[in-house]
């Protein structure tokens, strides 16, 4: 299983890509996860595993980064990432495939949960979060996964654009972008404050939820709610993450959805 963990900000405050860096601590705790080469994903220069705060600091007008690790294929390999979605509000902060760092979360995860910024974060295994949001029939043919009794729906664009899609909308492991926040769910997930004024929800009701394993930290929320990084939407799983994403997100003012 590769993992990924996911934060999202208020996107105020961030002028320097280094000012994110500076808050996760991911300096300290590279080195004991052995990644020898580190590359600017935008630029494709090496970076020395030691030297990461000094590059993004040279770099004063760039706003976001994205540092991948080894030398896979461009787009697959493990990164960690940072950009901002202007139009929606909220800053993003994904570190993607890089079980040995995700599994020392309690080493540096406080610092960035506790950030007047953050919002909510989870944690999500890569694969099963990709399969449960790709729309792109092509895609599934690429895969080898039959599509045949997937619910399909058009674009909506004009030719020749135009095409059918995988509806994905009901999706137990679906993801929205909505205004300020990203309205998705983990098996494990930190909520700030702006996160429960974003989707009108009380904490109390959080804590009435008696299926759910809940701890309010300080500024923050940690949430339980299986034992594991969600892998399927079928049975016990599905459940679940449906139950979650009603409880979560059902009192929320919707924003149009980008696809």
């Amino acid at each position: 299983m590769t993992l990924s963990i996911e934060f999202i900000f208020s996107y105020e405050n961030f002028y320097r890509a280094s000012d994110i860096w500076d808050i996760t601590c991911f300096s300290d705790y590279i080195s004991k996860c052995n990644f020898d080469v580190l590359t600017d994903g935008f630029t494709g220069v090496i970076i020395e595993r030691d030297k990461i705060k000094e590059y993004l600091d040279r770099a004063s007008k760039q706003i976001s980064f994205d540092i991948e690790i080894g030398l896979d294929e461009p787009n697959m390999r493990p990164s960690i990432r940072f950009f901002h979605l202007v139009d929606r509000a909220f800053a993003r902060l994904v570190v993607s495939d890089l079980d040995c760092l995700i599994s020392l979360r309690d080493k540096w995860l406080k610092n960035i949960v506790e950030h007047e910024n953050f919002v909510h974060a989870r944690i999500y295994n890569t694969r099963f979060d990709f399969l449960q949001n790709m729309t792109s029939i092509q895609s599934f043919e690429i895969e080898g996964i039959d599509h045949s009794q997937l619910p399909k729906k058009h674009n909506g664009l004009p030719p020749p654009l135009a095409e059918m899609t995988i509806d994905t909308s009901d999706n137990p492991g679906r993801w929205q972008f909505q205004s300020g926040y990203i309205e998705a769910v983990g098996a494990e997930m930190w909520l700030g404050k702006r996160f429960f004024e974003l989707v009108n929800l009380p904490i109390s009701t959080l804590k009435n939820a008696e299926w759910l394993d809940v701890d309010e930290l300080e500024n923050v929320v940690h949430l339980t709610a299986y034992d594991k990084p969600f892998d399927s939407a079928l049975g016990e799983q599905g459940e679940i993450q449906n139950r979650l994403h009603d409880l979560l997100f059902s009192q929320a003012k919707k924003t149009k959805i980008l696809t």
